[in-house]
Parts: structure tokens; sequence; C-alpha cells
């Protein structure tokens, strides 16, 4: 060793420096290695001159190493913090990283879901189309089977009014007949009377007649005058007879005209009654054929405005879908959204308290209310006004129980499960999605596609 005066120190060789100390982790304790004494040989000390005495050779070591030692301690702190910097850095990106994977697959998922919901409406709309045609077809056949049926009608009314007028025209007729054979009745009666007449008048005249003859044979030689008188007597008798015999003969002549010309009347009026009744109940079935005819035209034309309708209500939905499409691939086109901060801890809370506790409806409500969370509602507001009424802000809702799926929210013309439901709700400022047949896809049979 040196002392401080003096030159005198033993020569010794010089040794070269420790080892650098191992890594050190955070909050373990240094030890410092224990180091030999260097020793400054005389030579270099010898130019020095008088006034310099070089300091003791361990606590110049020791010094300087404990500041190496420091200054590596400061150096591994440095690069342990930067290295945890890192890695936090690094586990904050791969997590955003694969939330943003996550966010991608899932509307990866629902634009392909819906691409295929299109599809499924566009080969629906096809079918609808092709139904339209056919429809539209089957409407021109019924129209012109209806303006054939109505000219056939047309056709039948006039024979209708042919018939009739030929009725009345026959009963005219058997009114003149009648009239007619009145009269000639009237006529043989008056005849029969005039016949009667002067067959009392010829059997007064016989019996004048034999009188007169008796009376003649009594005064024949007195009474030759009245001889005379009984030959014309005679003579007026014979003729009357003829006369009587000759009407007799005519009137039997005219009963057999008369009988001949009713019975051909009969016969005529027989064969046009019942050629009129053949007719009647043809128009009758025409008739009816028609009016059925005229229900299927109407049934026709009902199928064509509803189908018409329906194709209308589904161009409108294409349009719709459409927009939807086109809007989903800008949404796709947008940048990754931002990671969604981890999920709060559950609390034992509801949105909805039930306002009826003996409601088993009202109970359920809350109870998958609570089960979905807190939040799940999104602001809005859920009353009950009555049994199976709620209001959810200004619009009101209908429930229901339904079996093995809980409770279940009407939408449209049929019933969802109150998880979808609460699914496509939005704030009370938001304006919702751009699809207003969300709600009602939830319900659709390709909700799940």
């Amino acid at each position: 060793s040196l002392s401080r005066g003096g030159h005198d120190a033993p020569h010794s060789h010089w040794t070269p420096p420790a080892a650098p100390a191992p890594v050190l982790a955070v909050g373990e304790p240094v030890t410092l290695p224990v180091q030999a004494a260097q020793v400054i040989p005389a030579d270099m000390c010898q130019g020095l001159g008088a006034f310099w005495c070089p300091q003791h050779p361990q606590s110049l070591q020791a010094s300087s190493a404990s500041r190496a030692l420091d200054q590596e301690l400061l150096e591994l702190q440095a690069l342990i913090k930067q290295e945890r910097g890192k890695d936090e850095e690094l586990m904050s990106q791969t997590q955003r990283t694969l939330l943003a994977q996550e966010v991608m697959a899932q509307e990866q998922e629902e634009l392909q879901r819906r691409q295929n919901r299109c599809k499924e409406l566009e080969v629906e709309m096809a079918l609808q189309k092709k139904d339209l045609q056919h429809a539209q077809e089957w409407q021109k056949l019924q129209q012109q089977r209806h303006a054939a049926e109505l000219r056939h009608q047309a056709e039948v009314l006039e024979l209708k009014y042919e018939a009739n007028s030929l009725a009345e025209q026959e009963a005219w007729q058997q009114m003149e007949a009648l009239l007619h054979t009145t009269q000639r009745k009237q006529a043989d009666r008056a005849q029969e009377l005039e016949m009667q007449d002067l067959a009392a008048s010829v059997e007064t005249e016989r019996f004048l007649s034999t009188e007169l003859r008796a009376q003649c044979e009594k005064t024949q030689s007195s009474h030759s005058s009245k001889l005379r008188q009984v030959k014309d007597l005679n003579a007026r008798l014979a003729g009357h007879e003829l006369e009587i015999l000759a009407l007799e003969s005519a009137a039997t002549q005219r009963d057999s005209v008369c009988i001949q010309q009713e019975l051909h009347l009969r016969q005529q009026l027989y064969t046009e009654q019942a050629s009129y009744r053949t007719e009647c109940e043809s128009l009758e079935a025409s008739v009816e054929v028609l009016r059925n005819a005229e229900e299927r035209a109407r049934q026709a034309l009902q199928e064509a405005s509803t189908s018409r309708a329906r194709e209308l209500s589904l161009e409108q939905r294409l349009e719709q879908l459409q927009a939807q499409v086109e809007a989903l691939e800008a949404l796709k086109a947008r940048p990754p959204p931002e990671p969604t901060p981890p999920p709060q801890p559950a609390v034992d809370a509801s949105d909805y308290v039930a306002s009826a506790p003996s409601d088993e409806l009202d109970r359920s409500l809350e109870a998958e209310i609570r089960s979905l969370g807190v939040g799940c509602l999104k602001g809005n507001v859920l009353t009950r006004t009555g049994p199976k009424k709620y209001k959810l802000g200004d619009q009101k809702v209908f429930m229901q129980l339904s079996e093995g799926a809980g409770v279940a929210v009407r939408v449209g013309g049929g019933y969802i499960p109150l998880a979808n439901w609460v699914r496509e709700l939005t704030a009370p400022g938001d304006k919702g999605s751009d699809d207003p047949f969300q709600a009602l896809d939830a319900s659709s049979p390709f909700a799940a596609v």
C-alpha cells in the first residue's frame, strides 16, 4: 500500500477490474462484489511531483464500482420499465385487434345472413312474379269467358223475351179459341132452341093436321075446302121435316168439324206447352251456369287484385332490402370500430319492476329483463297499462306468455321472443337501424341464417 508522504511502496502488478455485475430484477437486493486492491506502480507516480499524493486504491475502486453499479441499475430499471410498457402496449393492441376481428366476423356473418335473406327474397319475388303472370293470364281467360257468358246470357234473355211473347200470343190465341168456342156453343144452343121450337111447331102442325084429318074424315063430304088445307099443311109439314133433316145434318157436320178443330188445337197447345217447359228448364240451367261462372269470375278478380297488392308490397320490400344491402356494404367499407370497454360487473338490478305482482306475465317480464342485465332497454321506460298491455315511451306494446319461450312480444302480425325484441331496441334519441323490417326478420324462419 502507498503512504501519503512516501514513495517507498513495494512494486505490485495492475489488477484488472472485476467482471460486470449480473442483471437483477426490480426489488432484488444488490450485493457488491469484493475486488482486490489496486496498486499504482511507482513509475506512474514519479512524474507527478512532490505536491501530488494519490488516494487509497481501495476507496477509488469502491467508489467507481458503486457508481458503475448504480448506473447499471438505473439502466436496468429503465429497460425493465420500457419492456413492461411495450408488453402492456402489445397486449392492449392485441386485445383491440381481437375485438376488432370479432366485430368484423360478426359483421361479416350479419352481411352473409342478409345476403342469403336477399337471395331468398329474390327467389320468392321470382316465384311471386310467375304466380302473378299466371294469375293475369287466368284473369284474361276469365274475362274472355265472362264476356262470352255475358253474350250468352244476353242471347238467353232475348230467347226468354221471345218465349214470353210467344206465350202471350198463345194465351191470346187460347182466349180467342175459348171465345170462338163460347160463341159456337151459344150459336149451337140457339140453333137447338130454334130446332126445338120448330119441332114443337111441327108437332103442333101434325096434331092440327091429324085433328083436321079426323074432322075431314068426319066431315069429308061437307068440308072439301078443309082437305086442301090439310094437303097444304102436309106439304108444309114435309118441307119442314126436310129442313129439319138438313139442319140436323149440317149441325152434325159442324159439330164434327168443331170437334176436330178443338182436338187439333189441344194437340198443338200440348206440344207447345211441352216445348216451352223444356225451353224454360234449359234456360234455368243456363242461368244457373251463368251465375256460377259469374261467381267464379268475381273470385278470380278478387284473387287478381290481392295478388297485385301482394306484388306491390313485395316490390317495395325488395327496394328496401336493396337499400339495406347497400347500407351494409357501406358499413363493411368503414374502418373497424373502437374497442369496446370491458364489461362491468353484474349488479342485482333491473330496468323494469313488476307493478302487478299477482300477474304471472308481469312477474315473468321482470325476471327476463333482470336476466338480460341492466341497460338492456337502452334508456327506454317500460310501464304496464293493463293486462298484456304495456307502453315503451309513446309506443304501445302487447305481450303474452308463450309455451317454452317465456314472454313474447307482438311485432307486426306475429309474436317474437322478448330477447330478440330487446336486442332491436334503440335509444330514445336514436333513429334506429336503416332496416324497418329488422324486427319482422326476427320472427322469420330464416332469422337464424
